[in-house]
């Protein structure tokens, strides 16, 4: 085996081993559960179809969009995760609301990213 070859396999070995060490915490809103479940089980899914197993991927819930940063900093503070994936619909209506609710929402989110170190993905 020439030596490409092997530092090949070696980090082949790594990048498994990470991945089955790997933590992820999924929070998502209640608020419009039909729309934020069907995205919860699809990610759900791309961890199945890469072997990684749904045990390493701790599920909370909170009721709206609004209170995702909050779970988000519990979970941050705890720590023992890897990345955190933060999912929650607001819908516009007639008003300003949800466009001040999603630039509150995300101003936050990487806020608590910066602030303890751990990638926060939201959509």
């Amino acid at each position: 085996m020439n030596q490409i070859s092997a530092a090949s396999a070696q980090h082949d070995r790594q990048a498994n081993s990470t991945v089955t060490q790997t933590r992820i915490a999924f929070i998502s809103s209640t608020w419009h559960n039909e729309i934020v479940h069907k995205a919860r089980d699809a990610f759900l899914d791309e961890f199945d179809r890469s072997n990684v197993p749904r045990k390493q991927v701790d599920q909370f819930e909170v009721p709206g969009a609004f209170e995702i940063p909050l779970m988000v900093q519990e979970v941050a503070t705890r720590g023992g995760v890897d990345a955190i994936i933060a999912l929650g619909v607001i819908i516009e209506g007639e008003t300003a609301h949800a466009g001040l609710i999603g630039t509150e929402v995300t101003r936050a989110l990487q806020q608590l990213a910066l602030a303890h170190r751990v990638p926060v993905i939201h959509e």
